[in-house]
């Protein structure tokens, strides 16, 4: 299938390229900025709220399905950027389907949030059909993208497929979240290029982790087969404090009793104590299973960063 992928330049675009790549399919590679990607695929350097650009990509790639990743996917940066979050998330959006109004049979897979959910279901996973209640700007924009997918496939018939992912974290995640930011510091400290002080936010949340290539298999499954018109929860189906994961970093660099932890005392506003998901349907329709142990995704986290501060590979890096 010749795939096109929207930010495909982000942390979940180059694991998702390589994916779909190793899985046989033709990969079109799009980003707003200039990048090397890890796989031989071809490249488009545009921005997703220039509608026109959009469209011309379309009618140059013609390309058999479309996984849209291309978003403004930072809670906290939403607070900060709220207009352009709403421009790239929804505006892209509704650009992407529009240019795809004369090609009906194109399929498409919009990528969603956790987040859309907000205030999690006491005592429970969140199952696909729990209200949608997002407490940030983020949160909202991601529910305003899925009813924009929703008019367009009852209006023009786009066989469209939504995730909405979870947590999830793996090798080169950004340090604007949380996995990634721990293990930059912890690397750093390693290092000697740090003081022993790990600055954190909350770590009393509860969220649902998974591998970042766990969640690339998900996507490739759900464009490949998801049922056009539903909605799919991309979960491990596991609650795990946030506090726990920064203390595997700590022992996996043996520096436990070494640093001394400033974490904030209460959340961000917004933020739900707990969060986690219900991916039957993703398990039971397409065989989806999450396959990488957490523990194993936070030390392959902590690798990444450690070549980067050393440049040198860290002993579990996996290749992507």
């Amino acid at each position: 299938m010749r795939i096109l992928v929207t930010g495909a330049g982000g942390f979940v675009g180059g694991h998702l390229i390589t994916n779909l790549h190793r899985a046989g399919h033709e990969v079109i590679a799009a980003s707003h900025r200039p990048w090397e990607p890890p796989v031989p695929v071809e490249i488009d350097v545009f921005d997703v709220r220039d509608g026109d650009v959009f469209r011309g990509v379309m009618d140059a790639r013609q390309p058999e399905a479309v996984i849209h990743l291309a978003a403004q996917a930072s809670v906290r940066r939403s607070w900060e950027a709220s207009d352009e979050t709403f421009a790239v998330n929804v505006t892209g959006t509704s650009h992407l389907l529009e240019s795809l109004t004369d090609r009906p049979e194109t399929r498409v897979l919009l990528v969603g949030s956790a987040q859309q959910y907000g205030l999690a279901a006491a005592g429970r996973p969140l199952v696909e059909t729990d209200p949608l209640q997002p407490r940030s700007p983020y949160g909202v924009s991601k529910v305003a993208q899925e009813l924009v997918g929703a008019l367009y496939r009852r209006h023009f018939g786009l066989p469209i497929v939504v995730a909405r992912p979870f947590n999830h974290t793996g090798p080169g995640q950004s340090t604007e979240y949380a996995i990634g930011a721990f293990s930059a510091q912890v690397a750093e400290i390693e290092r000697g290029d740090r003081e022993p002080v790990l600055r954190v936010g909350w770590l009393e949340s509860r969220r649902d982790y998974l591998d970042v290539r766990d969640v690339a298999d998900a996507y490739r499954l759900l464009v490949e087969a998801g049922e056009p018109g539903e909605v799919y929860n991309v979960a491990s189906g596991r609650a795990e404090r946030i506090g726990d994961l920064l203390d595997i970093l700590i022992d996996a660099a043996g520096l436990k009793d070494a640093v001394e932890i400033i974490a904030d005392r209460s959340p961000r506003p917004g933020d739900p104590e707990v969060l986690v998901g219900d991916s039957s349907k993703l398990q039971k329709g397409l065989g989806w299973r999450p396959e990488i142990p957490l523990a194993t995704s936070l030390v392959d986290t902590l690798d990444s960063y450690r070549a980067r501060v050393l440049n040198v590979e860290g002993p579990n890096t996996r290749r992507t």
